[in-house]
C-alpha cells in the first residue's frame, strides 16, 4: 500500500506533486481512509509533504 498513489488516485491527479495544490480534497480523502493499512512513517512522509 503507497498512501501518495491512493490518494493521487483518488483525487484524480496525474502526478504526487498535484497533491499540494488539492490539501482541502486531499484531507477529505484522509477522513474517508484506513489508515492503519500504511506504515506510520509513510503517513507522516504524506502529511509533510503535502502540507509543509
Amino acid at each position: 500500500m503507497d498512501i501518495f498513489e491512493d490518494v493521487r488516485k483518488e483525487l484524480g491527479c496525474d502526478y504526487i506533486s498535484d497533491l499540494r495544490y488539492k490539501q482541502t480534497a486531499a484531507r477529505e480523502v484522509l477522513k474517508r481512509m484506513d489508515m492503519n493499512k500504511y506504515p506510520h512513517e509513510q503517513v507522516n512522509d504524506f502529511l509533510a509533504y503535502v502540507w509543509e
